[in-house]
């Protein structure tokens, strides 16, 4: 069975515009007993006004640390390429070289 726990236009960072940390979906993620979960998320801390390369490592770390910890695999997808910088207010750069 797969279950879906995303949710559009959400950030990795927490002080990201729209952190997907505080969405209902995430503590459904983490109840779910899942054996694996998917993360693909990136895209929208891309955008110039979210980009903190800091937070978004640590961030992303600490997400992957409570799936591990609920004794689940993790798998991790790279955003899709973005071809025209500053696109939906995101920075090329960051999603096509950094990630």
């Amino acid at each position: 069975r797969v279950l879906n726990f995303g949710a559009s236009g959400r950030t990795m960072t927490r002080s990201g515009d729209n952190p997907y940390w505080d969405d209902p979906e995430f503590n459904r993620a983490k109840a779910s007993k899942a054996d694996a979960f998917v993360i693909g998320l990136g895209t929208n801390d891309a955008k110039h006004y979210n980009w903190d390369r800091q937070a978004f490592e640590q961030d992303y770390r600490d997400m992957v640390s409570i799936f591990q910890g609920l004794d689940a695999e993790v798998y991790l997808v790279v955003p899709p390429p973005l071809y025209e910088d500053g696109a939906y207010d995101m920075n090329a750069t960051v999603i096509n070289h950094i990630f």
